[in-house]
């Protein structure tokens, strides 16, 4: 089997030239090798050294080479052979020098050594691909076009300063491997440099006190503290036993039976001093009743066991002298008997009704309606304001707005002494009203040029917030215009025309709509929307 690797022109072991006989010797050792020779890599000048003897023995040897291999079996070899590509080169070491084209590179040898290594990376055959795994086993960039990358790569091979980069660093078992350490100094932190820079010669000195004890598992108390400490810790222990969940709760529930009957013995004998001293007051009362006839008093009875009289209730008092209260004695009886009156402070203080000439006035307001009627209230009068909104009915806030014109209609959420009052008089009520803005652009036509005014272009009638908003850019571009307007009309005495004054200075307005506001005052035009 041996000689069946052999080259047809090299398989004649019986040739006495010397020449055969070496290149039969060449092709053994190629082949125990494992590494056969192709005849490509045999020298051309021992081809030609060997040729015309080979071509003279060629007939002579044909009888022993049928012998060693059947004339079909050769013509396959020799067909097989030559469509067989040449075995790879062995790869060039230290002690043979590479081929051209093969440039050193480092790798790991026994116990992380660096070796040499020869590799081509010149020929066109070697890729862009193979280039890049080539520096990413090296620990280079891995970007760039195939000339970037050999260029790369030789760099790196003609610095063997950096082959010491692909030695593994020592690790620690913890940690992991260990970084590089920090070269130079490190950054430092903003409040070290201002520190440094606001006390540039500071120095270290002496404590003024001796430095602070440490905590210490030794005792620091003396015997008498912990005689005295032991003791009260016995005295509360006999004073205060344990007990357990049931004597807890026994002693609990006595101390709440003994803090009823004390309680209830208390609110007994408070019971019977009030009663009597009540007694005493009304008493005096009747006396100070018959003393002065003129102030009316109620009794106690009524203060106490009465209910509360209501500023709205109306008030029967017996009739007042006309006279001036000059004439009336000293009411000083009076003083003294409050003064000696008990107080009583189990009980919460209750109101006192007296006579409108004794209790203090409240607020009246009066609204003048449109028929006529004159309503006169005060707020006890007024309810609450009334939870309802005319986003999804704007006929219903016109018909409600007043009581002047022909879309009233005879109702309103607001009631006051059972007479309903039309929204343009809620700004003498409450302190805050609906705006008349929509209302007056719904009356300017009809409503169904109002809704064909604030329609959207796809047909949906615009929403009451919308509609608001529609309004008061509008009122803000008018009020802009007639600001200008004033300006350019009134010009140099525009700043003393339009002032307002605060704190006892004169200021000239600014606001266009308070410019507007007093123009259309000079003007005689009268908008509710100004109120």
């Amino acid at each position: 089997m041996l000689i069946r690797r052999l080259p047809f022109w090299a398989r004649n072991t019986n040739t006495p030239n010397s020449n055969f006989a070496r290149l039969r010797q060449f092709c053994l050792i190629a082949v125990c090798c494992r590494c056969l020779v192709a005849p490509a890599t045999i020298p051309s000048s021992f081809m030609h050294a060997t040729a015309g003897s080979y071509a003279m023995e060629t007939q002579e040897n044909d009888d022993d080479i049928m012998d060693v291999d059947h004339p079909e079996a050769s013509a396959a070899e020799r067909k097989r052979e030559q469509h067989e590509p040449a075995p790879p080169e062995p790869a060039p070491t230290a002690a043979a020098p590479p081929r051209p084209g093969h440039l050193p590179f480092p790798k790991l040898g026994e116990n992380n050594k660096i070796e040499t290594q020869y590799i081509d990376i010149t020929s066109k055959k070697v890729g862009v691909k193979e280039l890049k795994s080539y520096c990413a086993a090296f620990g280079l960039p891995t970007t760039g076009k195939k000339e970037v990358l050999k260029n790369r790569l030789v760099a790196f091979s003609e610095t063997p300063e950096r082959w010491e980069t692909l030695k593994p660093r020592a690790t620690r078992t913890q940690l992991g491997p260990r970084r590089e350490p920090k070269r130079g100094k490190g950054a430092v932190k903003q409040s070290t440099l201002r520190a440094a820079a606001s006390f540039p010669s500071r120095e270290k000195h002496a404590l003024a006190h001796m430095p602070l004890p440490l905590p210490s598992a030794i005792p620091v108390q003396t015997e008498s503290q912990r005689a005295a400490i032991l003791n009260w810790a016995k005295t509360t222990v006999d004073r205060y036993p344990y007990l357990n969940k049931a004597e807890r709760h026994a002693a609990a529930a006595a101390r709440l039976e003994s803090r009823s009957q004390s309680r209830l013995q208390a609110n007994t004998l408070n019971d019977h001093e009030l009663h009597s001293r009540i007694a005493n007051v009304e008493a005096s009362l009747s006396s100070l009743q018959m003393t002065v006839p003129s102030i009316y008093v109620p009794s106690v009875g009524t203060l106490v066991g009465g209910p509360p009289a209501l500023a709205s209730t109306p008030l029967a008092p017996p009739a007042l002298v006309s006279a001036p209260l000059a004439s009336v004695p000293s009411v000083s009886p009076l003083s003294a008997l409050l003064a000696s009156a008990p107080s009583v402070s189990a009980l919460p203080p209750l109101p006192m009704s007296l006579p409108d000439q004794v209790a203090e006035p409240s607020i009246m307001r009066t609204l003048h309606l449109a028929d006529g009627v004159t309503v006169t209230f005060s707020a006890s009068d007024v309810g609450p304001p009334p939870a309802t909104t005319f986003a999804s009915d704007i006929d219903l806030l016109n018909r409600m707005w007043d009581d002047t014109s022909k879309h009233w209609g005879h109702y309103s959420h607001l009631v006051i002494k059972n007479q309903y009052i039309p929204i343009v008089y809620w700004k003498q009520v409450y302190s805050r009203w609906p705006r008349s803005a929509i209302v007056s652009r719904y009356r300017q036509g009809t409503e169904e040029e109002f809704w064909a005014a604030f329609t959207d272009v796809n047909g949906n009638r615009m929403t009451y917030s919308d509609i608001c908003k529609n309004l008061q850019d509008t009122r803000a571009q008018d009020d802009e215009r007639l600001a200008a307007q004033a300006r350019n009309e009134y010009g140099e005495d525009f700043n003393k025309v339009f002032t307002y004054k605060k704190h006892g200075q004169m200021f000239v307005k600014r606001k266009a709509a308070d410019i507007a506001k007093q123009y259309r005052t000079l003007q005689g035009h009268v908008d509710d929307d100004d109120d």
